[in-house]
């Protein structure tokens, strides 16, 4: 086992997706509102979670929400930024007191397009951007949870190509995007466990394009997310071959069998090791 057992990579964690804090839109001007463009948690929920021994959580925020410009400061000093810190704040803390490991990362929107995009205020960003702003947070949050280590980042939420409004990004753009956010957070100190989310929304059938890219060797941080969807398209790769007009099914049965067996193993997300030297 490459990390020891207390660390984030160290073992598997029952875990979930903890989303409201992720906004679709708000009033840019005063800040996100509380009760209004998002709740606030009960300790009654947080303790439901460990009542079911939910061991990590992944809590979806929104980078505009913390970061108003582009370039500024992180949190945003202004009174409805200011309280949306505060609560996201709060809530990792109240999951920490519980035992319960956090990846914590942006879910962005396209108003364009109403769905998740690689997007500031519906619009492309830069690398330089990207890293100014992982930097930032990565600085300020290790200093409000003690550079807790149970904490880790989430660089972004479901990369995928552009095309049909979508703003997305290239494989190749994402590769170098990530690496310098991943800098970024180095540099200001953090030593946090950092995901890279993989392509085509972060599908679990795509993870070979990071296996053949030149970073991508033998020890990566690459996050997938594992849906019914991926089976499918598994299964498209296998020949459908037909012999005296009947389907010879075993092959495809087969593949069928073993790759429900990796989906149950797999059912959260699956995560290997970026390479340490780029960590």
């Amino acid at each position: 086992m490459p990390y020891p057992t207390d660390h984030f990579l160290g073992r598997q964690r029952n875990g979930l997706n903890h989303v409201s804090m992720n906004l679709a839109g708000f009033n840019r001007n005063n800040g996100p509102v509380q009760g209004t463009n998002y709740p606030v948690y009960s300790d009654q929920l947080l303790n439901w979670y460990q009542l079911k021994r939910v061991e990590s959580v992944r809590l979806l925020f929104t980078w505009e929400a913390v970061q108003s410009t582009l370039g500024g400061p992180v949190p945003s000093p202004d009174a409805g930024y200011a309280t949306y810190w505060a609560d996201l704040v709060d809530v990792v803390e109240r999951l920490l007191a519980r035992g319960i490991y956090v990846i914590i990362g942006p879910w962005q929107y396209n108003a364009n397009v109403a769905d998740t995009d690689i997007a500031y205020d519906s619009a492309a960003f830069t690398s330089a951007e990207f890293s100014d702003f992982w930097g930032k947070f990565a600085a300020a949050f290790n200093a409000v949870t003690a550079n807790d280590q149970r904490v880790a980042f989430d660089l972004i939420n479901e990369p995928h190509l552009p095309g049909n409004g979508r703003i997305g990004i290239t494989l190749a753009s994402w590769f170098s995007y990530a690496q310098f956010a991943i800098n970024a957070i180095r540099a200001a100190g953090a030593a946090n466990t950092v995901f890279i989310a993989g392509m085509d929304y972060t599908a679990a059938d795509v993870h070979d394009e990071w296996q053949r890219r030149p970073m991508a060797h033998s020890r990566r941080s690459v996050e997938q997310h594992c849906r019914q969807r991926p089976l499918l398209s598994r299964l498209r790769q296998h020949e459908l071959h037909r012999h005296r007009g009947r389907l010879l099914r075993l092959r495809l049965l087969g593949a069928i069998e073993r790759r429900k067996g990796e989906h149950r193993r797999d059912r959260h997300q699956c995560r290997t090791q970026w390479p340490r030297d780029k960590l």
